[in-house]
């Protein structure tokens, strides 16, 4: 969500409406706040990260919405990729959740690598089963990368 963010925010910036994104973003700042009081008071400082998800994920899907129907046209393939990429999100997330509950490593950059990884791993394969097309295509920019990166 975060990517996506500065991404679906340029279409908004393009039509010279750049106080939209804003104004949005500080409604769901400020709803958000109670959800990042209650995970801080639950988890502590783990929780922080996920209040910061949730919201980032709540801000981007208004504003993709809003895009969409201002360009009512254009959007034929934003419903599918959405009932697609939803359960895939949530796989991911599930599989790094349990995988931290699982596994606990001694250093939190490892650990956090590796359910980061794992919940990764499990979305895109998730993405590539779903058929979202997008999956495919990241995967091929990341296989070209590393073959150029081999150097001769």
């Amino acid at each position: 969500a975060w990517a996506a963010q500065t991404v679906v925010s340029r279409g908004f910036y393009a039509q010279k409406k750049t106080w939209l994104p804003t104004v949005m973003g500080s409604i769901v700042a400020a709803a958000s706040y109670p959800l990042y009081r209650w995970l801080r008071i639950e988890y502590g400082v783990l929780g922080l990260p996920v209040a910061t998800s949730v919201a980032i994920t709540v801000y981007v899907t208004a504003l993709t919405a809003t895009l969409a129907r201002m360009f009512p046209n254009q959007n034929a393939g934003l419903i599918s990729f959405f009932i697609r990429i939803i359960p895939a999100t949530a796989a991911g997330i599930a599989a790094g959740f349990a995988l931290d509950r699982a596994v606990e490593l001694p250093w939190p950059i490892a650990q956090g690598a590796l359910t980061g990884g794992v919940g990764g791993a499990v979305f895109i394969l998730t993405c590539l089963g779903l058929g979202v097309a997008e999956a495919r295509a990241v995967l091929a920019m990341v296989g070209r990368r590393l073959v150029r990166g081999r150097g001769p």
